[in-house]
This record gives C-alpha cells, structure tokens and sequence, in this order.
C-alpha cells in the first residue's frame, strides 16, 4: 500500500523539479533603495541611500546565478544636547548569489538561495557643541574605515498575478548575518513588479525588521535579454 502511494507522490514531485519555469530569469536589473533605522527621537532617524546595478543568469538544472555591485552614501545631522553629530558616509558593495528555483505550478515559483556580500565603508562623525541659536567649531571629528563580509539565507516565491506574468509579488524572508559579530537578523521583503513591454519591467519593494525598528523601500527597473 505504501508503495502504492509512493508513486504518485514521486512522479508529481519529479514533474515540480524538472518543470519549465514561465518565470523569466535572465535580466539586468538597475536598483535605487532608501534603509532608515528608527530611533525613539524621529528627528534621529538614520537614512542611508543606495544604487544597485545587477545582472541575473539562468543555468542548466534550474540554477540561478546573479552578481551585483553597489554604491551607498549617508550625509545626516543628528542631535543629543548639547550636542550635533553630522554624519557623513559612504560604502562600495559586492555581491554574488546563487540559487535555485522550483516550479510550483504555471504561475508560482519557489527560490531558495545563499549569497556572499563583500563592502568597504568610511565613515565621518563632526561633533559640534550645539544650542539652538548657534552652532560652534567641531570638537572633533573622526572617519571610520570598515569592511564588512555579510551571509544570507534567503527563501523567496515568484507568484503571478495575472496572464503573461504582466504583474508578478515576491514575498521573502531573508536569514543574515556578518562577520563582525555573532548577531543574526530575519528580514521581510515583498516586491511588486510590472511588466510595461515584453522585455521591461518596473518594481517597487518593502523591507522591514520588526525586532531592529529597520525599514527600506526602493524603486527599480529590470531588462530581460
């Protein structure tokens, strides 16, 4: 009887596996995203700015292999009496991801993946004594070299919501971690994408971390060759 169940869960799973994809993946992708960290004074707030540029390429048995690179810049005044901290930054990004995609029917896809980042960052902190009616000479101001090589886990579902993909959500969940410390972060992102020809399309993404009071959105735009 076992055995008798047994084979047509194999043969349905066999046909999930080897199934051709309706999901495109072979693209270049151009990506502008805003990261704001949240502090208890909203005036605080951390805003940190970025611009990706990315190629994705599909391989045989269903592999997905995608590089990217990256440019961030911060220029913020933050304050903490009597005190003003201009903060002033930038970060060059690397990225390599690979992964591989499972056909769940003709309109959804599952796409577990692991990616290794390398960034390189500097940073200059200005504190000045600060009142409201007059800002002083700084009392210091230090730059901060860091490199930073960051691990992601990641599961994401490509999902359809229309014929012809024309408008496809990306929901993930997003397991990182870095080499500077032995913290681990789950994020959440959902991307909305569509298509506007045949070839390009246009997205909108979310990105939060509920325990980290962290969220990103961004724009993009997606060349398929």
């Amino acid at each position: 009887m076992k055995k008798t169940l047994m084979v047509p869960f194999m043969a349905g799973l066999s046909c999930t596996v080897y199934a051709e994809s309706n999901f495109n993946y072979d693209a270049v992708a151009l990506n502008f995203e805003q990261r704001v960290n949240q502090s208890k004074n909203a005036s605080n707030d951390f805003e940190l700015d970025s611009l990706n540029l990315g190629i994705g390429k599909e391989f045989s048995h269903q592999l997905l292999l995608s590089l990217s690179l990256g440019y961030a810049w911060a220029d913020e005044v933050q304050y903490g009496a009597p005190y003003r901290f201009k903060i002033e930054g930038e970060a060059l990004l690397a990225e390599v991801s690979l992964g591989r995609y499972f056909v769940i029917n003709e309109r959804v896809d599952v796409v577990p993946s692991v990616s290794v980042a390398h960034s390189s960052s500097d940073t200059t902190v200005t504190v000045q004594t600060y009142v409201p009616t007059l800002v002083a000479e700084p009392r210091s101001k230090r730059t901060h070299r860091e490199m930073l090589t960051m691990y992601d886990l990641s599961l994401a579902a490509n999902v359809s919501l229309g014929p012809h993909q024309k408008w496809t959500l990306t929901p993930e969940i997003i397991y990182t971690t870095n080499d500077s410390d032995s913290d681990t972060d789950l994020l959440y992102s959902l991307l909305l994408a569509g298509r506007v020809t045949s070839d390009i399309e246009i997205n909108g993404q979310y990105r939060f971390d509920p325990e980290e009071d962290f969220f990103s959105y961004g724009v993009g735009v997606r060349y398929f060759y």
